[in-house]
């Protein structure tokens, strides 16, 4: 998980401006699909089917604006929110899918956040407050306060700049980089949890229309609705 880059994000909140403003007129959905595998699986209620486990796959859908605006005023970090009643992100993995609705108060954003820094550079992408859909043990459910983090880091002058363009997802390709996913469990221990980690291996991007975007996140989180006969 992409740690520090979270902290510097919550620290640097104060100069968030506009998050959730009106959008650009000629904005333009970008879809990131990414896949990759776990390797740790921690659910410590045992709430999970077992579809779950170290190994297994995952799959992940981005969808943003484009020409979101920059909403830090530092030229070393850029924020860039994600409205995620149109937009967000979206993952799969064994019999279950998980869609965010966040931000939830902890952390006050969703999105993509960019280092261009004077030792390193950052991406991270991050989601709070996700909902999920597969099988659950009676009155068990996940806890809207779980979040998620896709982070890389590299040496500086990797970024030449904290713009929100196709630079940055070439950047997942040149250094290594993770998924983390985290949430508590409800009518649990008040520690129980599931955490899931793993490294992202591949990934495509696309520009289609809008409606074409949010089709594929939600054929995404339905997959495991319809495989369990939830629709």
């Amino acid at each position: 998980m992409n740690i520090a880059l979270r902290s510097l994000l919550c620290a640097a909140s104060f100069v968030f401006m506009g998050i959730g403003g009106v959008a650009p007129a000629r904005a333009v959905t970008v879809t990131v699909q990414m896949q990759g595998t776990w390797t740790t699986v921690s659910d410590t209620a045992r709430v999970l089917d077992g579809s779950v486990q170290t190994g297994s796959l995952f799959s992940i859908i981005l969808i943003y604006d484009d020409q979101t605006p920059d909403s830090n005023t530092s030229p070393l970090l850029g924020a860039y929110g994600v409205d995620t009643s149109a937009l967000g992100l979206t993952f799969a993995t064994g019999n279950y899918s998980f869609r965010s609705h966040g931000p939830t108060a902890a952390s006050g954003f969703n999105g993509i956040v960019i280092q261009n820094g004077a030792t390193s550079d950052s991406v991270g992408v991050f989601f709070d407050a996700f909902t999920a859909i597969g099988v659950f043990p009676l009155g068990v459910s996940i806890d809207p306060s779980g979040y998620s983090d896709i982070g890389v880091n590299g040496p500086t002058s990797v970024l030449s700049s904290t713009a929100l363009d196709a630079s940055i997802w070439n950047f997942f390709l040149s250094h290594s980089n993770d998924f983390t996913f985290f949430a508590p469990v409800t009518n649990r221990g008040a520690l129980d949890h599931i955490q899931l980690g793993g490294s992202i291996s591949n990934f495509s991007i696309s520009t289609p229309e809008p409606g074409a975007s949010l089709l594929a996140l939600a054929t995404l989180f339905a997959l495991v609705a319809l495989r369990r006969g939830f629709l």
